[in-house]
């Protein structure tokens, strides 16, 4: 596959300059963008698919707002709400130049795309930029790591889209996410983003911008 993936612990960080600086030439001018909100709350999903996450909604204008700067026009960003059309979905997915994964839970995010059958669909995607915060993020790899309270990690089947092991959210001062962390380095493959960092793979390349760590 010829993807790109801007991995991001939260999308805000795009807005960052030494983030913009980057982007701007992997987000482009016009490019289309399809957002998968589908690791919010599910209830949540369906009640306001007619309101928030539609055009000029709150959710919407918080999401479009990260990519107004690059030069994204409001009619060339769609959400897809679980409400619209399945085939519409599909379509507006194969034709757009940016998938962009939205946060909050990875169990909703899974079930959604199961669920409404695209899964697989978006493992075929190619030539696509794809943009992903945390929850979002996690999906995108072979599998994803949870830890529990106790500091045990639990493993999960995501979409294998990416060769990587991502711990998001990452705050150097804290002492648990740094005993979590080295549990992960046994993979030569992992890397830490902190909410002011970006992991970005192009051209089978990884580059990181801001706060990273492996």
């Amino acid at each position: 596959m010829n993807n790109t993936y801007v991995m991001l612990s939260t999308t805000k960080y795009i807005k960052d300059e030494e983030c913009f600086d980057t982007l701007k030439h992997i987000i482009k001018p016009n490019m289309s963008i399809v957002c998968l909100p589908y690791a919010c709350d599910i209830n949540y999903q369906f009640k306001e698919c007619r309101k928030d996450l539609t055009y000029n909604g709150s959710f919407w204008n918080e999401h479009y707002n990260y990519f107004k700067e690059y030069g994204i026009s409001k009619s060339n960003f769609y959400i897809a709400t679980p409400s619209d059309n399945i085939e519409f979905i599909k379509w507006k997915l194969d034709k757009a130049d940016i998938i962009y994964f939205s946060g909050g839970s990875m169990k909703n995010l899974k079930f959604m795309l199961q669920a409404l059958g695209l899964w697989d669909m978006i493992k075929q995607l190619d030539n696509k930029v794809f943009v992903s915060e945390s929850a979002g993020s996690l999906m995108l790899q072979r599998c994803y790591i949870v830890f529990t309270e106790e500091g045990m990690p639990s493993y999960y089947k995501g979409l294998g889209l990416v060769d990587v092991d991502l711990f998001v959210h990452y705050d150097k001062n804290n002492e648990i996410h740094n005993t979590n962390f080295n549990t992960m380095t046994i993979f030569d493959t992992a890397y830490a983003v902190a909410d002011n960092g970006a992991l970005i793979i192009q051209d089978n390349k990884i580059s990181k911008v801001g706060e990273v760590v492996d």
